[in-house]
C-alpha cells in the first residue's frame, strides 16, 4: 500500500471507473498511515487504516476525516468502529487446536475464546475449523479428492451457536493426535473460493506447535495461500515451530509465542483488537451533481448493434402522409385559444391551401382549424360537432359551462374567419371526454382539457398529404447509450444538438435517463443541415435535488449528399413514403377505420423491389416495459392489417417497437404525446 503524508488517497468506485472517491485523515500526526478500501453503497464507504507499524488507528472521529468524490465535498454524517457496524463484514477463520494436549487450558481458552468472539461485528462470518478423528466422511476434501481430518462450522458473530460449537470441541471432541497443516489448508482453500477483500479477511490459528497426522504437506499449504492477515499462536512451551514461523513470515503475518495462559489471553486481546479496529463504515450524503457517462454510439439493423461513426444525409423525392388530431387542448382553467394554434385574418383565408403549409406534423396540427374551415368551405353539405370538454378536477369540477365556452371558441373562428354557416356546427358539452386519458395525472388532466373535432363527411377529417424533395438521414434513429452515477433519482434530462454553432435540437425530457437514449431524428431537423460539418451532442441530467451534470459531449460525423451532388455520383433516385396512422388512444393498440384507410392510400406505393418497415411508438407515460409491448403490439397491428388490406407484392416487410425511448415529439405537451401514440409506415422504392 501507498504511504501518504496527509493520508490522501484517490480510491476507484467500482461502479464506473470515472468516479473517484478522495479520503484524507487532517490531522498530521497520521503521516505515513496507509489505507485501502471497499465501496458498500453511494452513500457509504468502508476503509481500513493502520499506522507506520501496522497497528489500527483507534477512536477516529467524524471531524478525522474529509471526503470528496470527484472534487465534491461529501458531508459525512457518521464514522462507526467495525465492532459496530451492521454492513461490513469480516471474515475470521478461526483454526482451534483440539488435540488432547491443550486439555488442560481448555477452560481458560473457553474463556478467551468467549471475550474476542464479543468483539467481533454482528456481520462477521465466523468459521470454526477443528480436527475430527471420526470414521464419518470427513466435511471437507480438497480439490484432489483427498479428506482432510478437519471438522467446519460457519457461523455469524451474533449467533450464539458460535460459542457453543466450540465449547462442545473442547469439551467432547478432543483428538489424540494433531492435524495442523491440513487445518489451515482448509482455511485457505476455503477462502480462496470465496470473494472476499484481502482486507476483510482473517485467520487466527490456536496451535500447540505441533503436527502429527496432516496428509498435507508444509508447501502445500505455502502455495495455498493466497489473501488474508494471519495471526499465528504457538502455544508450545517446549520449542518453536518453524513452520507457524516460516508460514507468517512468507505471508507477513504475526507470529506470537505464550509463555502460559495469561500471555496468551493478553496476545488474542491484542489481536481481537488489530481486526475490529482495523477499519470504520463512514456514512456520508453526496453533493457531487449527477455524473454522466458515454458508452457509445449505435444504431440497430436487423435487430443487431452497430456503432455509428457517421450519420448520412440526403435529398430524396418523397410523399409523406400525416394524420390530423382532431382535438384543440386548452390551459386550465382557460377558453382562450393557446397562441400555439394558428390564427388568420378573413382575408387571408382566401389564399390557405394545404399543399403549401410545410411538411411538418406539428405545423400541420397547429393549423388543424384552418385545415377544417378549408375543408368545410370546399364539401359545403358537411356538418361537424364540437364536444367541450374539462378535466373534471378542482376548478373544473362540473363545470360544463367552461366546456361550453372551449367549443364556443372554436366555433366562433370558423365562423368569423372562415364564414362556415353556423347552423353547420353543432355544440356539445362533457366533463370527461368520452374516451378520457389517465385523470389521476397532470398529463392525463391536460390531455382531458380540450375540445374534439367530429365530421359526418370523412372527408373534414382526412390526413393531410404532402410531396417535395426532402432530407432526410440514415440512421433515422440515433441511439446513445449512457451511464449515470448519482445518489439521487434523476429527474430530467436535456439534449441539445449544435452544428457548426448553428442550433439545431433541444429538448427538455421528464423522467429518469433511459440505459439507451434513442433520438428519433425529425425531419425538420434533417432540413437544418447544410453541409457535412459534424453534429455536437450536448447531454445533461438534473436530479431531484436540482443538481444538474456537467454536459457529456459526443461528436457525430455527417455525410451529407445534396441532390445536385447525387446527381453526379448516385445512377438510381430513391423514392421515400410515410404514412404516420392516425392516433392511438391512451393504452390502445386497436386500429380503426380512420387507421384503414389511411392504409388505403398506399395501395398503389409498395412495389415488388421495395423495403417496407413499420414504426411502433408510445408517449412516455408509464414504464418502460409497458410501452416497448404496447408499441411492439401497435407496429404488429398495423403490419398485419397492411397485409391483410393490400397484400403487398414485396416480401421485404419488417416491423419494430420503439416504446418511449424514441419519441417523435415532444412529450411534454399533450399534442405530442397523442402524435407518439402511433405507428409510421416507412416505404423506401429505388427509382431507376
Amino acid at each position: 500500500m501507498k504511504r501518504f503524508y496527509f493520508l490522501i488517497v484517490v480510491l476507484s468506485i467500482n461502479i464506473y471507473s470515472q468516479i473517484n472517491v478522495e479520503v484524507k485523515l487532517t490531522d498530521t500526526k497520521y503521516t505515513d498511515a496507509s489505507i485501502s478500501y471497499e465501496i458498500l453503497s453511494d452513500s457509504k464507504i468502508k476503509i481500513n487504516i493502520l499506522d507506520k507499524n501496522k497497528e489500527p488507528l483507534k477512536d477516529l472521529k467524524i471531524s478525522d476525516f474529509e471526503l470528496t468524490q470527484n472534487g465534491y465535498k461529501a458531508k459525512i454524517k457518521n464514522v462507526v468502529p467495525l465492532s459496530q457496524a451492521q454492513e461490513s463484514s469480516i471474515r475470521l477463520f478461526l483454526c482451534l487446536d483440539n488435540s488432547s494436549s491443550i486439555s488442560s487450558y481448555k477452560k481458560r481458552i473457553l474463556e478467551i475464546l468467549d471475550n474476542l468472539i464479543n468483539k467481533m461485528p454482528k456481520a462477521s462470518n465466523i468459521e470454526l475449523i477443528f480436527f475430527d478423528e471420526t470414521e464419518k466422511p470427513r466435511n471437507f476434501v480438497t480439490s484432489k479428492g483427498v479428506p482432510l481430518k478437519v471438522y467446519k462450522k460457519n457461523f455469524l458473530a451474533e449467533n450464539q451457536k458460535v460459542k457453543n460449537a466450540y465449547q462442545v470441541e473442547y469439551s467432547e471432541n478432543l483428538t489424540e493426535r494433531t492435524y495442523l497443516h491440513d487445518q489451515i489448508y482448509a482455511a485457505f482453500y476455503t477462502a480462496n473460493r470465496e470473494k472476499n477483500r484481502t482486507e476483510d479477511i482473517f485467520y487466527i490459528v490456536l496451535s500447540d506447535g505441533r503436527d502429527i497426522g496432516s496428509e498435507m504437506k508444509r508447501q502445500d499449504v505455502f502455495s495455498e495461500y493466497k489473501n488474508g492477515k494471519l495471526f499465528l499462536i504457538d502455544f508450545d512451551l517446549g520449542f518453536r515451530n518453524k513452520f507457524l514461523v516460516d508460514l507468517a513470515e512468507m505471508s507477513n503475518g504475526n507470529y506470537y509465542r505464550p509463555q502460559n495462559v495469561g500471555e496468551l489471553e493478553n496476545f488474542l486481546s491484542q489481536i481481537g483488537d488489530k481486526v475490529i479496529f482495523s477499519g470504520y463504515e463512514i456514512s456520508f450524503e453526496s453533493q457531487m451533481p449527477p455524473q454522466l457517462f458515454l458508452s457509445k454510439i449505435f444504431e440497430i439493423k436487423n435487430n443487431q448493434s452497430f456503432d455509428l461513426s457517421e450519420i448520412f444525409v440526403e435529398e430524396v423525392r418523397s410523399r409523406e402522409i400525416f394524420p390530423l388530431l382532431n382535438y384543440v387542448f386548452f390551459e386550465k382553467n382557460s377558453s382562450e385559444l393557446n397562441g400555439k394554434y394558428v390564427k388568420l385574418s378573413q382575408s387571408e383565408t382566401t389564399n390557405f391551401q394545404e399543399l403549401l403549409l410545410p411538411p411538418a406534423q406539428m405545423s400541420i396540427y397547429y393549423n388543424t382549424l384552418n385545415i377544417i374551415g378549408s375543408r368545410l368551405r370546399q364539401y359545403s353539405d358537411s356538418k361537424i360537432t364540437l364536444t367541450g370538454c374539462n378535466d373534471n378536477v378542482l376548478g373544473e369540477k362540473n363545470n360544463l359551462n367552461l366546456s361550453k365556452e372551449r367549443a364556443e371558441v372554436l366555433k366562433n373562428y370558423l365562423v368569423e374567419i372562415w364564414n362556415i354557416e353556423p347552423d353547420r356546427i353543432s355544440v356539445q358539452t362533457k366533463n370527461l371526454p368520452p374516451k378520457p386519458s389517465n385523470n389521476t395525472t397532470e398529463a392525463g388532466q391536460s390531455e382531458n382539457r380540450r375540445v374534439e373535432i367530429s365530421a359526418t363527411d370523412e372527408r373534414i377529417l382526412e390526413v393531410v398529404e404532402a410531396f417535395a424533395f426532402t432530407k432526410v438521414t440514415r440512421p433515422e434513429i440515433l441511439r446513445l447509450n449512457y451511464k449515470v452515477q448519482s445518489s439521487y433519482n434523476i429527474k430530467s434530462y436535456n439534449m441539445v444538438v449544435k452544428q457548426s454553432n448553428r442550433l439545431i435540437f433541444e429538448q427538455d425530457f421528464e423522467g429518469a435517463l433511459p440505459k439507451n437514449l434513442s433520438w428519433n431524428i425529425p425531419p425538420a431537423l434533417a432540413g437544418k443541415i447544410v453541409d457535412s460539418s459534424d453534429f455536437i451532442i450536448y447531454l445533461t441530467a438534473k436530479d431531484d435535488r436540482g443538481y444538474e451534470s456537467t454536459p457529456v459531449v459526443s461528436r457525430v460525423s455527417i455525410n451529407f449528399l445534396s441532390k445536385e451532388k447525387k446527381a453526379l455520383v448516385v445512377q438510381n433516385d430513391r423514392f421515400i413514403e410515410k404514412v404516420s396512422l392516425v392516433l392511438f388512444e391512451f393504452n390502445s393498440s386497436d386500429l380503426d377505420s380512420r387507421n384503414q384507410r389511411a392504409l388505403l392510400k398506399l395501395n398503389e406505393s409498395i412495389k415488388p423491389t421495395s423495403a417496407v418497415i413499420v414504426k411502433g411508438y408510445t408517449d412516455d407515460t408509464g414504464s418502460e416495459e409497458i410501452n416497448l409491448k404496447l408499441s411492439q403490439d401497435r407496429s404488429k397491428n398495423a403490419l398485419v392489417a397492411l397485409k391483410n388490406l393490400l397484400r403487398p407484392s414485396t416480401e421485404n416487410l419488417n416491423n419494430e417497437g420503439l416504446g418511449k425511448s424514441a419519441p417523435m415529439y415532444n412529450n411534454n405537451l399533450p399534442e405530442g404525446r397523442f402524435y407518439n401514440r402511433t405507428c409510421q409506415i416507412v416505404i423506401e422504392t429505388e427509382m431507376n
